[in-house]
């Protein structure tokens, strides 16, 4: 095995890791923030969020929904039911900096997610396709098959 035979692999592999560490959370990020911004001002949603967060808290602290005001009713079946209505939250001072920790640990939770999902997509991809560069190409020593190139005809 020479460097000739083992180059495309290398190649197609690089591409791969490329294509699933850059790219692939790249557009979806896109399609993220092109899809909240047809539901209104992304600008405005940030400024709300930040005063939500910022609003009436100590120095070193954001005001965090940690649970709901009270229960839902309960339905007891003699009546209609009642309409869904989102309980008003209990908003506490939490440390700021555990909060970004755990908001930072999201993004990148969701980072890897989509990065394995992209590279496992490409590799079945390369993998279902007829690529000289395959690693059992390689390691078998088998020539792609060059007989029916369209150039011969």
């Amino acid at each position: 095995m020479n460097y000739r035979e083992i180059l495309p692999f290398v190649a197609s592999a690089g591409r791969a890791l490329f294509f699933s560490v850059v790219t692939a959370p790249a557009v979806v990020l896109f399609v993220i923030v092109i899809m909240t911004s047809r539901h209104g001002s992304l600008t405005d949603r940030y400024i709300d969020n930040a005063r939500s967060l910022v609003g009436n808290a100590p120095a070193g602290m954001v005001m965090e929904c940690t649970g709901s005001a009270e229960p839902s009713p309960a339905w007891t079946g003699d009546s209609p039911p009642p309409q869904y209505v989102k309980p008003p939250c209990i908003k506490t001072p939490v440390n700021a900096v555990s909060y970004a920790a755990t908001q930072d640990s999201i993004m990148l939770n969701l980072w890897g997610i989509i990065a394995i999902v992209a590279l496992g997509f490409r590799t079945i991809c390369w993998a279902l396709s007829d690529n000289p560069s395959k690693l059992s190409n390689i390691l078998s020593g088998r020539k792609p098959d060059v007989t029916h190139c369209n150039h011969d005809k």
